[in-house]
């Protein structure tokens, strides 16, 4: 009886220095055996008691691998010899430690097995669990001919891209995700530089508003309401008094008396001051209510609020076009 050699596993991390197919990535490639004279214990002429890295589970870590894009890590087995058994193998997957959604891959029934990592993008790390070391006395009467040789090797994260027809859809959807994330930073732009703006204004027209409704403006477009007959006698009927000069003159401070308006134009029927909506209409007052509500329900800090949107949206352009960048780099063989 050959003692078993587990510390002779073989899990080889082929730093592959060509780039992948699929471009801007080294291939990853790990080696396992699964049965071999390293894996298994020799017993009366036949390989018994098979064990993946000496404890029936290894977990298989990924090179970094940085990308956009929806990957897939393939594992295929090659077989030597007469591998024939009558005990069903298989392998129990766990895609980055997922043990709810493990999957199963019949190795001897199956040349290939393709995973993926449900949340898209590459896959960090792979836990490969032989199922009968659960089971010692099965695992050691579960024989293979002492020639036989299964191999498992793991290809990580290849671009889950079939044809240049999908690689231009990709590169097109996220183009057109960029777009629409720009336009969203530039309207939270101008509402930033809206919101200033409508500040300042509504201080100035706040400021013109206290000034036209003060009382001695009141005073004074009660007494242009009581000259004004006067003055346009004047400029009329003193021409051999007035220079031309001077009788334009008047004539202006007539024209600016007249946009006065009357005192009753800037009450309400109670006797009250107007606001400033009620003097611009319903029609106006409907708009100023609207843009301040516009201010009111953005982010806290209102004009504050959209800067920091804006601000926010312009680092995740940004993030997409180093996405898309990155993504044009991994499908260069397909474009």
């Amino acid at each position: 009886m050959q003692p078993k050699a587990h510390n002779k596993t073989r899990v080889a991390l082929c730093a592959a220095s060509a780039l992948m197919l699929a471009g801007g990535a080294a291939r990853a490639t790990t080696t396992l055996d699964l049965v071999s004279h390293s894996a298994c214990t020799v017993l009366r002429g036949s390989l018994v008691a098979c064990a993946i890295d000496g404890k029936g589970s290894v977990t298989v870590t990924a090179p970094k691998l940085k990308s956009p894009l929806s990957m897939y890590t393939t594992l295929r087995v090659e077989r030597t010899g007469n591998c024939a058994t009558a005990f069903p193998r298989q392998l129990r997957i766990l895609v980055d430690g997922d043990a709810q959604n493990a999957q199963t891959f019949p190795y001897l029934q199956q040349s290939s097995f393709t995973v993926r990592r449900r949340t898209g993008g590459p896959i960090q790390s792979l836990t490969l669990i032989d199922p009968y070391q659960m089971s010692p006395a099965v695992n050691k009467i579960a024989s293979f001919d002492p020639g036989c040789r299964i191999t498992l090797g793991v290809d990580f994260n290849v671009p889950d891209v079939r044809s240049r027809l999908e690689a231009q859809g990709i590169v097109a959807s996220m183009e057109l995700a960029i777009i629409k994330k720009r336009q969203e930073a530039e309207a939270y732009r101008q509402m930033t530089l809206f919101g200033a703006t409508y500040g300042l204004l509504q201080q100035v027209v706040q400021e013109f508003y206290s000034q036209l409704t003060s009382s001695s403006m009141q005073a004074l477009r009660q007494a242009a309401t009581g000259s004004a007959g006067a003055l346009g006698a004047v400029i009329v009927g003193c021409g051999d008094v007035l220079s031309d000069k001077e009788r334009l003159q008047l004539m202006d401070l007539f024209l600016a008396l007249s946009a006065l308006e009357s005192p009753e134009k800037w009450k309400n029927p109670d006797g009250t001051t107007k606001s400033l909506g009620d003097y611009l209409g319903p029609a106006a007052q409907k708009t100023l209510s609207a843009v301040q509500k516009v201010l009111a329900d953005a982010a806290p800090g209102s004009t504050a609020g959209y800067d920091k949107l804006y601000k926010q949206t312009s680092q995740e352009a940004v993030q997409l076009e180093q996405d898309l960048a990155l993504a044009k780099t991994q499908l260069a063989a397909w474009l």
